[in-house]
């Protein structure tokens, strides 16, 4: 039922109960049931009067308020795609800042604008549907003539003016409350958000633009002098704007961030089991979506010209302002209505209109501000932006190419107001090349050695390197397993100490047979290898660690030692600690083998700072350790020295094997050059073995490594020259190589093979060119001395050992250990 009927329908009721009852006055008819007394047919011509001007200014300016809405309404419609993102469950429910920023612009001043402009509409119908020449002067005349009773009080015409005057005075109220409303809430907003544009333009300056290092440094000094906590500082992403817009990289970037991620997985082909790499169908469906709902044309226009967008948003607020004002006209000649009741909060809204003309500037100046933001300002140095280096270089490439593939898409798909099937199916087919160029991204960036990691964590493989913390700590941190067998390091004095570590690992795979049958429960399963720098026995130690029977770890000992007080003596102990914990860890169903390079480096006397003091508690433990006392079972020590006069005797004693490592024979010489040049170069067939034989006299006394460092030589001859000649023919073997590692977490004896046959097309080794290798390389010093000291340190150990298989008393402290090695005190 309509307002006015059920104003008559009112009437009608009170002219039944006047007429079974007692006679009322005039005026309570007209003040009660009417309320038509002359008092409010002067107050409502008087109100009439400013809101009829109002409403004839909208209704002149209807056009111009028609195209105010449409603009807002397509706005806010376009717009409340991303409301639709913010609901998508899992990671998707996130925006960009860029995506934020007209959230905050749509859920604030745009959804004012909105109701004002609504309302402005809903006052105007109203007062032209209701009250508009609805009040009559004669009417009142004739009512104040009439008996109570008569018809004529319940006809149309005097309910009209009845009703129009009620909304009138509904008209005034509702004006009011909306002029409060807008001048208290809606500029505060306007300048709310004003002041948001420079914060959002500082974000996108600090995201695209690198800081200026000085600047940075000046600002932390002043916020620890003022001991204020400083801000947040925005994260640099060095990359090239897209199509020169801060926006539109922002947004594209975000985008990447929440791309789904491979993932692998074992399956089962056949009777092999493969592993792939695939992502949830409901994650791609997610992407797909948000792609969909961000590329409106509305949102690709902000993206692209956010300048050209803020200056339409400024061009609605200056209209909004314009009604305002107009509004505010309205509200003054309101208020100068005497007698006037009908308006709440006078003193309010006095108040209002006296702060209405510095309202009307801030809210001028600050739609000024919000249409000439200048987002597209932002510059940035071409020279920054240049890749540091080949990783950087290739990363980049990828990157823009994603980066166009998803702009591509989004032009497209902004080109339908609505959504249809064939914008769903683009929207898949770009997520799933995204989600493939995004993980070839991550895997260009990601470090070899953590995808070696990767890998042997989908194995039983477990390798960890040792590493001191900050003063009192010691832990082990995972890394990849080493890729070396114990058949790789050649040489007839490698077999004892291959044979000896192969029985303390396969004894100590039963750790309680072994312990519950060992004379008191002491097991004692230690090795210290002797010999030069670069005989092998490193390569021992890395391939034992890599064996899956244990858990490796290694420890530098020199990383250990440290000049703060007993520190030294405290970290050997953490050592043994820490590895007893990963034999825990592991279930104790695999010893933990330790390797300790630099063994000797705990007993020098001032190297590290350390006193004489700390020297017998080091040993003191090390005592207990590899005795076998204490609960360290399961624990393997593996020592390597080239200073074994370092050690003392009874150290020495507690190992279970003592081995010479790395010394080797003609025939061993020949066999390790024979296998480091066949494994890398194609060699011509015109080798022979009495070659090898002649080149390996010629090394006589030489460790493996300087053997090694021969073809080290051939390398740096034959490689530069050939990369030099075949560009296009390397770029193409590299790109495969690293395909493969990629695929397989390493390269391996497979991917050499494959080099190897590339190369032979341009390469091979000839006698007279390993001759000249070998020349050269001999002529070196350093290489001759590196000869002589493996000579001297064998003799010298050969020397140790054969006194400590006789008992020699010597050794048990009578004689001086500079006298036993014939070293000068400077060696210690």
């Amino acid at each position: 039922m309509k307002k006015i009927d059920r104003f008559k329908s009112d009437c009608v009721f009170n002219k039944k109960n006047m007429t079974q009852n007692q006679p009322y006055s005039l005026s309570f008819l007209t003040n009660k049931m009417l309320g038509l007394d002359s008092a409010a047919i002067v107050r409502a011509k008087l109100l009439e009067l400013p809101i009829d001007d109002l409403c004839r200014q909208i209704e002149h300016d209807n056009k111009r308020l028609d195209d105010l809405r449409k603009s807002l309404n397509q706005i806010l419609n376009s717009t409340a795609q991303l409301d639709y993102v913010r609901t998508l469950p899992h990671t998707y429910n996130l925006l960009a800042s860029s995506l934020d920023f007209i959230q905050a612009y749509k859920s604030s001043i745009l959804k004012y604008a909105s109701v004002f402009t609504t309302e402005l509409r809903l006052i105007k119908n109203t007062y032209c549907d209701s009250v508009r020449g609805k009040i009559s002067v004669s009417t009142l005349e004739k009512v104040k003539q009439t008996n109570p009773g008569d018809e004529f009080l319940f006809s149309d015409s005097v309910a009209n003016s009845a009703f129009a005057v009620a909304t009138l005075n509904d008209l005034g109220l509702r004006i009011t409350s909306i002029y409060s409303k807008m001048n208290k809430e809606y500029a505060i907003t306007v300048e709310t958000v004003s002041k948001s544009i420079l914060d959002f333009n500082k974000y996108l300056k600090e995201r695209f633009v690198k800081p200026e290092e000085q600047k940075k440094k000046k600002e932390a000094i002043m916020g620890l002098f003022m001991r204020e906590e400083l801000p947040s500082i925005t994260e640099y992403v060095k990359i090239k704007l897209v199509k020169d817009s801060p926006v539109l990289t922002d947004v594209l970037l975000e985008m990447i961030d929440e791309l789904p991620i491979l993932k692998e997985r074992e399956v089962k082909k056949g009777r092999k089991k493969i592993r792939v790499k695939e992502v949830s169908k409901y994650d791609m469906e997610l992407a797909a979506d948000k792609l969909i709902a961000i590329s409106n044309p509305t949102l690709m226009n902000y993206y692209e010209n956010p300048q050209t967008f803020f200056a339409d948003i400024g061009c609605i607020l200056k209209e909004t302002n314009y009604y305002l004002s107009q509004l505010t006209d309205c509200v003054q000649k309101l208020l100068e209505v005497p007698n006037n009741n009908t308006i709440l909060n006078l003193s309010e809204i006095d108040e209002i209109l006296n702060l209405s003309e510095q309202n009307n500037q801030s809210l001028v100046r600050n739609t000024k501000k919000i249409a000439n933001a200048d987002i597209e300002s932002i510059v940035q140095d071409e020279d920054e932006l240049l890749p540091e280096n080949r990783k950087e270089t290739d990363y980049f490439k990828l990157r823009e190419k994603l980066l166009d593939l998803l702009y591509t898409s989004m032009k497209q798909l902004s080109r339908n107001h609505l959504r249809t099937r064939k914008d769903e199916e683009i929207a898949s087919k770009t997520i799933a090349k995204a989600v493939e160029l995004k993980s070839e991204m991550e895997e260009l960036i990601k470090p070899a050695n953590a995808r070696k990691l990767r890998k042997d964590k989908q194995t039983d493989n477990e390798f960890y390197v040792g590493k001191q913390g900050d003063i009192g700590s010691f832990f082990f941190e995972r890394a990849p397993t080493p890729n070396v067998k114990m058949d790789d390091v050649k040489g007839k004095s490698f077999s004892d100490v291959k044979q000896h570590l192969n029985e303390i690992i396969e004894t100590a795979s039963f750790p309680h047979i072994m312990r519950l049958s060992a004379p008191g429960g002491k097991v004692r399963s230690n090795i210290l290898m002797i010999g030069p720098y670069g005989c092998g026995k490193t390569e021992i130690a890395r391939a034992v660690c890599g064996d899956k029977r244990v858990i490796g770890a290694t420890v530098s000992v020199a990383g250990t030692l440290t000049a703060y007080m007993h520190e030294s003596v405290n970290n050997v102990k953490r050592i043994y600690d820490q590895a007893k914990q990963l034999f825990t860890e592991g279930r104790e169903l695999k010893p933990v083998v330790l390797t300790l390079d630099e063994f000797d480096g705990w007993f020098a006397k001032s190297d590290y700072g350390h006193s004489g003091k700390d020297m017998e508690q080091i040993e003191n433990i090390l005592l207990e350790v590899l005795d076998g006392m204490g609960d360290y079972n399961g624990i393997i020590t593996v020592g390597m020295t080239n200073k074994p006069w370092k050690i003392p005797h009874g150290i020495l004693r507690r190992f279970r094997y003592v081995d010479i490592v790395g010394q080797l024979n003609q025939e061993e010489s020949a066999d390790l050059l024979k296998m480091f040049l066949e494994k890398s170069f194609p060699v011509s067939s015109e080798i022979t073995l009495e070659q090898y034989l002649d080149w390996a006299e010629t090394l006589k006394d030489a460790p493996g490594d300087v053997i090694r460092k021969v073809v080290d030589e051939l390398h740096f001859k034959f490689l530069p020259d050939y990369l030099k000649s075949n560009p296009k023919e390397a770029q193409a073997i590299q790109k495969n190589l690293q395909k493969r590692e990629q695929k397989k977490g390493t390269n391996d004896d497979e991917d050499i093979a494959f080099l190897k046959e590339k190369l032979s097309k341009h390469i091979t080794i000839m006698p007279e060119h390993v001759t000249n290798a070998i020349k050269k390389l001999l002529i070196k010093p350093s290489i001759r001395m590196q000869i002589n000291d493996a000579k001297t340190l064998y003799e010298k150990t050969g020397e140790l050992l054969s006194r400590l298989e006789k008992g020699d008393s010597g050794l048990m402290g009578m004689k001086s250990r500079d006298t036993v090695f014939e070293m000068d005190e400077s060696d210690y």
